[in-house]
C-alpha cells in the first residue's frame, strides 16, 4: 500500500511526462523589429578604439599597415552614415618586428578627443598621448607622457575641466598621470603594484560634476589573467586649476561648461525669453542649424537680428540655454 504522501509523487512521475509531451516544443520567436546593417568598419581587423559623439558621428583610431611594416596610429570620422578615408594621426615610424596586439585608446567629452597609444621612436618606448578640439579632425602634436620604459597597454579618460588621465604600467607599477589645460605634466602617480604583466586597463569617470567635490574614477585592470578594480579619487576641479595656473595669466575657469559656438540672430522673444539662431557646425556635438535658445534677460539685450556672436550653449532641463556672448565687429543686422 502505498502511503499519502508517496501518493502524490507517483501521479507526478507518471503524469509529468504527459503534459511535457502535450507541450511540445516552444514557437518560434518573431524577428526583432529593427534590421542589421553590415558595413566594414576601416581597420575593423587591426587594434583598434571606436567612440561616438552626441551628433551621432563617430572616431575610430587603430594600427596601420603601411609599406615596410610601419605601424603608426591611424585615424578616421564617420560622418552621415560613411567612414573618411584612414589618415594618420602622426608619422611615428615605429617598425616593429612582430603585429603588435595593443589597441590606442580614445577617450570622448563632448567635441573634445584625447588619443593615446604606445609606440616606438628612436629606439625609445614611449606612451604617446593627442588631442583633438573638434572631434578628431586636426590633431594637436603629440606628448610622450612617460618617463621611463612603459608597457604597450594604455588607457585614457577626460574629465570636466578638459583635462586627461592617462594610465599605463612602467616596471612592476601602474601609473597615472594627468595632463592639465595648458599641457602641463602632474606627477607620475603609482595606484598598483603588477606581479605580472598587464593584459588590459579601462579607465571610467565616476564623478566630477562639482568642481568643489573630489574627482573620482573607476580604474579596472587585468594581470597575469586576474582581474581588480579600484577607485581612484583627485583633488576637486577647482584645487586642480589652481595648482594649474603657474603664472600670472587669468586663471583658468574649470566652470566653463557646455559648447562653444559660432551664431547669427535669426529672431528674439524677449517675453518669452528666446533667442532663436542660426548657428554653424559644432563638431562631434551638433550640425549646422537654426534653433530656439533660451536666455536670461541680460544677454537678451545685447543681441538684434542679424547681429553674429560667439557665445556657449549647454543644455539643462531638454532646453538649450544660450550663455558668455560676445558680439562679433562689424555685424549691424542690415
Amino acid at each position: 500500500m502505498f502511503s499519502r504522501c508517496a501518493l502524490p509523487l507517483l501521479l507526478a512521475v507518471l503524469i509529468g511526462p504527459i503534459f511535457a509531451e502535450e507541450a511540445g516544443p516552444l514557437p518560434p520567436a518573431p524577428p526583432p523589429d529593427w534590421t542589421v546593417k553590415v558595413q566594414p568598419v576601416p581597420g575593423g581587423d587591426a587594434p583598434h578604439a571606436l567612440a561616438g559623439f552626441p551628433d551621432g558621428s563617430a572616431l575610430l583610431v587603430f594600427r596601420g599597415r603601411a609599406d615596410g611594416g610601419v605601424r603608426d596610429i591611424q585615424v578616421a570620422n564617420r560622418q552621415d552614415g560613411h567612414w573618411s578615408d584612414p589618415r594618420t594621426l602622426v608619422p611615428d615610424g615605429w617598425k616593429p618586428a612582430e603585429a603588435p596586439l595593443a589597441a590606442p585608446a580614445l577617450a570622448i567629452r563632448g567635441s573634445r578627443a584625447a588619443a593615446a597609444w604606445y609606440t616606438v621612436v628612436d629606439n625609445r618606448a614611449r606612451i604617446q598621448l593627442s588631442l583633438s578640439s573638434d572631434a578628431g579632425r586636426i590633431w594637436q602634436i603629440p606628448l610622450c607622457v612617460n618617463e621611463e620604459k612603459p608597457a604597450p597597454v594604455v588607457a585614457v579618460v577626460v574629465l570636466r575641466d578638459e583635462s586627461e588621465i592617462v594610465c599605463w604600467e612602467e616596471g612592476p607599477r601602474l601609473l597615472l598621470r594627468r595632463i592639465s589645460p595648458q599641457d602641463v605634466f602632474g606627477p607620475l602617480t603609482p595606484v598598483a603594484d603588477l606581479p605580472q604583466a598587464l593584459d588590459s586597463v579601462r579607465l571610467t569617470v565616476l564623478t566630477d560634476q562639482d568642481e568643489n567635490a573630489p574627482t573620482e574614477l573607476l580604474l579596472s585592470y587585468v594581470a597575469g589573467g586576474r582581474p581588480a578594480s579600484l577607485v581612484v579619487a583627485l583633488p576637486s576641479a577647482k584645487k586642480l586649476a589652481d595648482e594649474d595656473n603657474t603664472c600670472e595669466c587669468a586663471r583658468y575657469a574649470p566652470t566653463a561648461s557646455g559648447f562653444a559656438l559660432k551664431g547669427t540672430v535669426v529672431s528674439l522673444d524677449a517675453a518669452a525669453g528666446i533667442v532663436v539662431a542660426r548657428h554653424e557646425e559644432i563638431p562631434g556635438v551638433m550640425k549646422a542649424m537654426t534653433m530656439p535658445f533660451k536666455a536670461v534677460p541680460a544677454v537678451l539685450k545685447t543681441l538684434a537680428p542679424g547681429r553674429e556672436f560667439f557665445g556657449r550653449m549647454e543644455e539643462h532641463d531638454n532646453e538649450w540655454w544660450l550663455s558668455d556672448v560676445r558680439l562679433i565687429a562689424g555685424s549691424d543686422g542690415k
